[in-house]
């Protein structure tokens, strides 16, 4: 497990999330907002699924922060799934977002706790607009 980020694997779950009410059309404006960074169609359905391999968030991530992530694992593999998602973590990390505002690879994975994955892209969002980057933004009334 050398391959997966220190400290996003193990850790406990965040409780106070866990049971709040999944919002489909902000997971939708986080799908569009991707999308339109990763310059690819991600579909309009099932969040979870779309973003569950953590392949279009490392292409998210390179694309906010060129380079950040190096070895995109293409893989039907958990472990490849699960090494993307603690890749993009390990490189929102580095760009600034708070590693409170992250979520656990097995949020995303299994798909438990998808509230805790909206609230960081939300955060990578607004990082993304205070580190300067000018492309989509992602916006919630």
């Amino acid at each position: 497990m050398a391959d997966i980020a220190p400290g996003y694997f193990l850790s406990p779950p965040k409780t106070f999330q866990n049971r709040a009410k999944r919002d489909i059309e902000k997971e939708m404006k986080i799908l569009h907002w991707i999308a339109a960074i990763i310059g690819r169609s991600l579909g309009d359905d099932n969040f979870h699924a779309k973003l569950r391999d953590g392949i279009a968030l490392c292409e998210l991530m390179n694309q906010l922060r060129p380079g950040s992530i190096t070895n995109i694992v293409h893989s039907r593999s958990s472990f490849g799934k699960i090494q993307n998602i603690s890749k993009f973590l390990q490189a929102a990390e580095l760009y600034g977002v708070r590693k409170e505002d992250l979520f656990l690879p097995s949020s995303l994975y299994d798909g438990y706790h998808m509230v805790e994955v909206v609230h960081a892209l939300k955060a990578l969002a607004l990082k993304a607009q205070q580190n300067g980057y000018d492309g989509p933004s992602l916006e919630f009334e």
